[in-house]
């Protein structure tokens, strides 16, 4: 019996139901699908607004580590990075305002400032480091600093007794303490799966002193896991108002932070603190020189190798400073903008986010036009086996690395007492791959202790020439950024340098002094006639050359038949000779060996 009625229930039959055995059915669906419209479901990628209103606040994200102040900082930069004229959300990738994000606590140490956005209301985010006062009370007593029981990194790093660490999160806090000053609205994030800790409440205090007039906002973040709204509501015994309960790495309750952020800016604009709204739109009618910066500067970022780069000239230069760790990088960036934007030290690894700001020069410098020129500072890159699958240090390192390629002059920085090691010759490749103009900047030149230093030139620049034939003659600029007696003749020699590669990045050739060029070419090497009896020679030669591109330089040959690399090699280096390409990486690309059809 079991058998039979496993058989029934299996069985199945031949037959089956199709729309012409129900006429009924299919007239009444047809006639259901006419009358009801189809339900428009939302897009992931919805379309921007075309109208902004810029509403001139700088909003500062301040907490104790590890409560996702660098993933919100994210996720609002992300909304205004790549938009483009059209009023369209583009997906290219965050740049330099993507700060790294990782669940070690006390990652981000320097401040990041970028442009943000939420739906049609404008305004400037910053990340700041996290604060701890547990860090401050370690430093005096030098005790076990505990927050409710546990022990972060950032405290029992503070603990310890070498005095770079200490001086190293006296910055850390110093910099955070001068972004509450200069912030309008201060967004004080706890992490509320865990609730209110005493690290919390002791911030808390901490900003009704040193923010008693600027516009407070809780934010309870990490609230999608189960549990935290009710967490959320012991921040009501701080007394700065209702919290925003969001999740800023799935991007839950942005509308609650974008009805704060509007109260605080009409509160403002009723009490005249409030600069007068500026729409901007998608055209680029009513739109501030802040704006036309900004969104020049987005249009740039998104502008990689392979992509076509028109022939206008650029609206602002971005200057990427790279090299090995403890090379100089960040005291060579606080030397140039005036101030201390980057925490410096001798310890190797302290920066690890790319740092943004604009290189302002002083009056007594000429400038040949005035395009804005802006520095970014990365992470120190080593070597690919010294770097960890897992570790914080890679995340870093992809940084840096995206600097480089978005930028359009490379500073590769080298130590005098070492300079050109393996690692400096794999930099220089990778800056030569990505085709953007490189200039060499020889640091720590206090620390160097040679007799005679013309031969020491001499053998450098004979290094350089040798092991990278792409960037021969490239510019060497010698410089001391921690011995900064003469900053104005050594930032005159460096900006100079860099505005030479940006010519030489930027030129463009004519097609007659090319084809000129390579008949002469063609003639000196014997190649393709009969020169004092000698026998046709049967590598290919090309008959014609142009320029297709600048920003890297790009030729492209067309001949008979196809060209030798021996041929390329010789040609590509008697260009760049020729018509002042030195320390530019140029592309020459020779026909394809495929017969025509």
């Amino acid at each position: 019996m079991r058998t039979v009625l496993i058989r029934l229930l299996s069985h199945r039959p031949s037959w089956r139901w199709t729309r012409a055995h129900t006429p009924l059915r299919q007239a009444h669906s047809s006639s259901r699908r006419a009358r009801v419209a189809p339900i428009a479901r939302p897009s992931r990628n919805a379309p921007a607004p075309t109208v902004y209103v810029d509403t001139g606040l700088r909003i500062a994200l301040v907490g104790r580590p590890n409560v996702g102040k660098s993933t919100l900082f994210n996720q609002l930069a992300s909304a205004v990075r790549g938009r483009g004229t059209d009023g369209v959300s583009n997906p290219a990738p965050l740049v330099f305002v993507r700060s790294v994000v990782h669940a070690l606590p006390g990652v981000t140490r320097d401040p990041r400032e970028a442009s943000a956005a939420i739906s049609d209301l404008r305004f400037t985010v910053t990340d700041t480091a996290g604060l701890e006062d547990a860090v401050s009370e370690a430093l005096e007593r030098k005790a076990e600093p505990r927050a409710d029981g546990e022990v972060t990194l950032v405290a029992a790093t503070a603990m310890t007794d070498t005095p770079v660490y200490r001086n190293l999160y006296r910055k850390m806090e110093a910099g955070t303490a001068a972004e509450v000053r200069d912030a309008d609205v201060v967004f004080f994030m706890f992490d509320a799966a865990h609730g209110l800790t005493q690290v919390d409440r002791a911030i808390a205090l901490w900003l009704r002193k040193e923010a008693s007039e600027k516009d407070i906002v809780v934010v309870a973040n990490k609230c999608d896991v189960a549990g935290a709204e009710n967490n959320a509501i012991e921040a009501y015994e701080l007394g700065f108002g209702d919290p925003v309960v969001l999740s800023a790495e799935h991007k839950l309750g942005l509308a609650d932070l974008y009805t704060e952020i509007n109260r605080v800016y009409m509160n403002r604009g009723k009490q005249g603190n409030a600069a007068p709204a500026q729409l901007v739109d998608a055209e680029g009618t009513e739109r501030t020189e802040n704006d036309e910066l900004r969104e020049s500067f987005d249009d740039e970022l998104v502008l990689g190798y392979g992509q076509k780069v028109g022939e206008e000239p650029l609206r602002q230069l971005i200057v990427s400073i790279i090299g090995r760790p403890n090379v100089g990088k960040s005291t060579l960036l606080n030397r140039l903008v005036g101030e201390e934007k980057s925490i410096a030290g001798p310890v190797a690894g302290i920066t690890r986010d790319s740092v943004l700001c604009e290189w302002k020069l002083p009056e007594n410098i000429s400038r040949p036009d005035d395009v804005p020129v802006w520095l970014v500072d990365t992470a120190g890159i080593r070597a690919r086996v010294k770097v960890e699958t897992e570790n914080l240090e890679r995340s870093s390192v992809r940084s840096s690395l995206r600097a480089l390629r978005h930028s359009h002059v490379v500073l590769i920085v080298l130590d005098s007492t070492n300079p050109l090691a393996h690692q400096d010759m794999k930099l220089i490749d990778v800056a030569i791959t990505e085709g953007r103009a490189v200039v060499i900047v020889v640091n720590k030149m206090d620390k160097l202790h040679v007799d005679n230093m013309d031969s020491w030139r001499e053998s450098l620049r004979y290094a350089i020439d040798s092991k990278v034939h792409a960037l021969q003659g490239v510019e060497v600029v010698e410089i001391s950024a921690k011995d900064w007696s003469d900053g104005d003749a050594q930032m005159r020699r460096l900006f100079w340098a860099v505005q030479k590669s940006r010519e030489r990045w930027e030129k463009r050739v004519p097609t007659s002094a090319l084809n000129r060029f390579v008949a002469n070419f063609n003639e000196r090497l014997s190649v393709g006639g009969r020169i004092d009896g000698e026998k046709r020679n049967r590598i290919g030669v090309t008959k014609f050359i142009s320029q297709k591109k600048i920003r890297p330089p790009m030729f492209r040959l067309d001949g008979s038949s196809a060209v030798s690399m021996n041929y390329l090699r010789s040609l590509t280096n008697a260009i760049r000779k020729e018509f002042g390409f030195e320390g530019v990486p140029i592309r020459v690309k020779r026909p394809s060996r495929r017969k025509r059809k």
